[in-house]
């Protein structure tokens, strides 16, 4: 998925990095989108503000909270899930642009 989205924009693919160096990356950035995933924790402890993207599992569970972090998630009747497959899945795609600008504003 992240290389369709470098093919039609002018995003580029990140390297391989090392967990230390992605942490490094993370401690000089302004801000990561990311889905909730192990980079979103780790830019979260290194003090990098986030926007954190729930679909299947619970931002209460699993969320990065306090100053710094938004979280981003649909309300749907079948979530949390934390399903790693899904038959309907409804609940990453329910996001919107606008809800993760408007997340992004309140931080920059």
């Amino acid at each position: 998925a992240a290389q369709k989205v470098c093919e039609q924009s002018s995003a580029e693919l990140a390297p391989k990095t090392t967990f230390a160096e992605l942490g490094a990356c993370f401690s000089a950035a302004r801000l990561l989108v990311s889905g909730e995933t192990g980079p979103l924790h780790l830019a979260a402890a290194v003090g990098c503000p986030t926007v954190g993207l729930f679909g299947p599992t619970s931002s209460k569970r699993n969320g990065c909270h306090g100053e710094g972090h938004q979280i981003v998630e649909p309300e749907l009747h079948c979530r949390p899930c934390y399903g790693r497959t899904c038959a309907d899945f409804q609940c990453m795609p329910m996001i919107e642009v606008e809800q993760v600008y408007r997340a992004v504003e309140k931080l920059l």
